[in-house]
């Protein structure tokens, strides 16, 4: 094995720790309200609160919408579905959280990007082992790298980090910066509300 393949077994551990972790909170069920279609984005464990919330988020300044009505993580609110929607290429049609990761999803389940919110830099560890083997971002956070490997842009700011994964984007050539951009401008919307 090169020591240019060695990233991505790591990358894809990562990946695949991301999508089990959201995967284990598939099985919850959805109280009354508005109902999870059958197949839809893992919670990551979380219970999803009834819609008629009245501290559910709504409508952002910029049009989009963020959360889901009844969907209470903040991960959600870091950007809104339009911005999302713009950086990955796909229209989003719901937004679904908990435990600090927030999966946004088209009607098509297995298009979404995932943003997960880390509340200490040693909770993101596993993704800062990374960092030696990735492109570093300037001027995104104070420290902010992208992984075409594993399709993800790593961002941290201050003792927080936040991490964008689009799984359609795992082994991404490190020669296509198209999709690197598009999470860097997403990104910036979402560092700002740290």
């Amino acid at each position: 094995m090169t020591a240019r393949r060695r990233p991505i077994i790591p990358a894809l551990c990562v990946t695949l720790t991301i999508v089990l972790a959201g995967c284990a909170g598939a099985a919850t069920s959805t109280p009354t309200g508005d109902a999870a279609p059958t197949g839809a984005a893992p919670s990551a464990g979380a219970t999803a609160q009834d819609a008629t919330t009245s501290d559910a988020p709504g409508a952002s300044a910029d049009g989009g919408t963020s959360a889901d009505a009844g969907n209470t993580d903040p991960t959600c609110d870091l950007v809104t579905k339009d911005q999302v929607a713009t950086a990955v290429g796909f229209p989003i049609a719901r937004a679904i959280g908990g435990g600090g990761t927030c999966f946004f999803q088209n009607t098509d389940q297995s298009k979404y990007l995932s943003v997960q919110l880390f509340a200490t830099v040693q909770a993101a560890g596993l993704y800062t082992q990374l960092e030696p083997n990735a492109e570093h971002v300037s001027g995104l956070g104070d420290d902010a790298f992208w992984l075409g490997t594993g399709g993800f842009l790593f961002v941290r700011k201050g003792d927080r980090a936040i991490l964008f994964l689009d799984p359609d984007w795992v082994f991404t050539p490190d020669t296509d910066t198209t999709h690197r951009d598009a999470l860097v401008t997403l990104a910036q919307s979402a560092t700002a509300k740290l």
